[in-house]
C-alpha cells in the first residue's frame, strides 16, 4: 500500500489588498489624494481639507494598485470622469480591485477546501473501523472468498414460493427471475 501524503497550499498573504495597505503611509495616500484633485482645476468643495480627508480614508480600503491606478491622468479616473465625487472614486476603486479580491476569495476557499480534504483523508486513514481493502483482505484470509464464484440455480418454472421460507428456497434453488428476464422457459401466465 503506497504512502499518502495531503500538501497544503501556502497562503501568501502579501498579495492581498489588505496586508499591502498597511504598509503604506498616510503621508502617501494623502498626496495621492491631492495628486487626483489637482486633474480637476473646477472641483471646488465646500471644505477642501474634509474632501481630501475623505478621499484619503476612501483610499485606506483599497490597495496601493488602485490607489496609483486612479491618479494615472492617462488611464486613471481624470481620464474617465469630468467631475470628482466621493462616489466616482469609490466605483473606480472597486472595479480596479474586483479581480483581486474575487483571487483571493477563490485563493482563501480553495485553501479551506484542501485543509478539509486533508483533515476527511487523516481521518479515513487512522479511523478505527475497517476499510473495504482490509474487510476483503481478511475475507481472503479466512478462505471465504477466491476461487470459483458461486454461480446461483434458477427455480424451475411453475414453483411456488411461500414468502414464509423465501431465505432457504433463495439458499437452495438461487434468486428468483421474473417473466421478462433472460432464460424463462415458460410464459407468464398472469
Amino acid at each position: 500500500m503506497q504512502e499518502k501524503t495531503c500538501v497544503m497550499p501556502s497562503a501568501n498573504l502579501t498579495n492581498l489588498p489588505e496586508a499591502r495597505l498597511r504598509s503604506v503611509s498616510p503621508e502617501t495616500l494623502a498626496s495621492a489624494a491631492k495628486r487626483l484633485l489637482s486633474f480637476y482645476p473646477n472641483c471646488q468643495p465646500h471644505d477642501p481639507r474634509e474632501f481630501l480627508a475623505g478621499i484619503v480614508k476612501i483610499f485606506r480600503d483599497y490597495s496601493v494598485e488602485a490607489v496609483f491606478a486612479i491618479v494615472d491622468p492617462a488611464s486613471g479616473l481624470p481620464s474617465k470622469s469630468k467631475f470628482l465625487s466621493e462616489a466616482e472614486v469609490i466605483e473606480f476603486l472597486r472595479d480596479y480591485d474586483a479581480p483581486a479580491k474575487r483571487a483571493a476569495a477563490r485563493a482563501a476557499q480553495e485553501a479551506a477546501q484542501l485543509a478539509e480534504r486533508c483533515e476527511r483523508e487523516e481521518e479515513l486513514e487512522h479511523r478505527p473501523g475497517k476499510t473495504f481493502e482490509r474487510c476483503m483482505e481478511e475475507l481472503k484470509a479466512a478462505g471465504l472468498l477466491g476461487g470459483k464464484p458461486v454461480k446461483p440455480k434458477r427455480f424451475a418454472p411453475g414453483t411456488v414460493i411461500d414468502y414464509r421460507d423465501f431465505h432457504s428456497a433463495t439458499t437452495a434453488h438461487g434468486k428468483p427471475f421474473g417473466p421478462f428476464e433472460a432464460g424463462r422457459e415458460t410464459k407468464y401466465k398472469g
